[in-house]
C-alpha cells in the first residue's frame, strides 16, 4: 500500500489538504442544491447558507494554525546577529523565552550591553551582549573567543 494509515491521517492533518476536500465537498453540495432542490425558496436559502459557511470555513482553514512551541533549550546556547532590531530582535526574544543562553553581537559594547538588557527584560530570559563588528576580522576573532560553545548559530 503506498500510503500508510499513519501517512494519511497526517497527510488530512495537513491545512491545505483540508482545504482541497472541503472545496470538493463544497463544490459537490451546490451542484446538488442547484440541481437536484427543485423548488425556489428552498434552494435559494440553501444557496445561502452554503455560501455563507463556505466562506467562514475558507478564512478559517487559510488562516493556519497557532505556532505554539513546545521545544526547551535549556544549557543550549545560541548565537544571533542583527538582534536590536527586526527579525533578530524577535528571534533572541523567542529563543530566550524557550531558555536558552543567547548571546547577541552588536556593533559597540555599551550598545551591546544595553539591547541585551532591554531583551532580556522583554523576555525574562538570559541574553548577552557583545561586540561585534562583521566588517571587521579581529572584531570577528575576538567575539569569537569570548563564546566557549555553540549549539545554535
Amino acid at each position: 500500500m503506498w500510503l500508510s494509515s499513519k501517512g494519511f491521517k497526517t497527510l488530512l492533518a495537513e491545512p491545505e489538504s483540508q482545504s482541497i476536500i472541503f472545496s470538493l465537498v463544497n463544490f459537490l453540495v451546490l451542484i446538488y442544491v442547484l440541481f437536484f432542490l427543485l423548488t425556489w425558496p428552498y434552494t435559494l436559502f440553501a444557496l445561502i447558507a452554503h455560501v455563507a459557511v463556505f466562506t467562514v470555513v475558507i478564512k478559517r482553514l487559510s488562516a493556519g494554525r497557532l505556532y505554539t512551541p513546545k521545544k526547551n533549550l535549556k544549557n543550549q546556547t545560541v548565537v544571533i546577529t542583527g538582534a536590536a532590531t527586526g527579525i533578530g530582535r524577535v528571534t533572541v526574544v523567542e529563543l530566550a523565552k524557550l531558555e536558552a543562553l543567547v548571546i547577541v553581537g552588536i556593533r559597540g559594547q555599551e550598545r551591546a550591553e544595553g539591547v541585551a538588557q532591554e531583551l532580556s527584560n522583554e523576555s525574562h530570559g538570559n541574553v548577552i551582549g557583545h561586540h561585534l563588528d562583521l566588517s571587521d576580522l579581529s572584531s570577528i576573532n575576538a567575539f569569537a573567543k569570548k563564546i566557549d560553545k555553540v549549539d545554535i548559530l
